[in-house]
């Protein structure tokens, strides 16, 4: 079970590439009104910490437990590392539950991160890079009796960065005293 004020992070992997490949000509510009990918989702898997997971590790309905006054910040990847097909989470909205967790923010720090390179046939470590970080985060701050259910809206975009769609899913968030 998750420790008082601590942060579960949540990691987000989207298959983007499949996701691209199966929604051809459903797709929708319009983040106002995503295309819903539905439960189950095969393009969606989520990951947490063990002890923080009460179901679904690895599938698009992770159910977590945090205890009162835990963040939950929720990133998100895609299987491509976000090189071919790049996804960004870009809304969250509370289903059911609210005034059990604060509302969700984006948080944009800027961090440095170590950066590989070969020289020769062998990969060092020694450079660095600036890099933009994107997460949403909220504050549980009610325990639940039932999971709080909630709408995470997500871009799907090319290598150039065009979005190519907007899609959305429906997690769920278990929270303790």
């Amino acid at each position: 079970m998750a420790d008082t004020e601590n942060t579960a992070n949540v990691l987000i992997v989207v298959d983007a590439e499949n996701l691209y490949l199966d929604y051809q000509g459903k797709f929708s510009t319009d983040s106002n009104h995503p295309v819903d990918l539905g439960e189950p989702t095969p393009y969606v898997y989520m990951f947490i910490r063990y002890d923080e997971m009460l179901s679904g590790q690895a599938t698009d309905d992770l159910n977590i437990v945090v205890n009162t006054n835990n963040n939950i910040r929720w990133r998100i990847t895609s299987l491509t590392g976000n090189t071919r097909f790049s996804v960004a989470l870009n809304g969250c909205d509370i289903l059911r539950g609210e005034g059990c967790i604060t509302s969700p923010i984006l948080i944009e720090p800027t961090v440095t991160v170590p950066l590989p390179s070969v020289h020769g046939n062998q990969v060092t470590v020694d450079s660095k890079q600036t890099y933009k970080d994107a997460y949403f985060q909220a504050t549980a701050v009610n325990p639940t009796t039932t999971p709080l259910v909630y709408t995470f809206t997500f871009a799907l975009a090319n290598n150039d960065g065009n979005i190519l769609s907007y899609f959305s899913w429906d997690p769920k968030i278990t929270i303790t005293a």
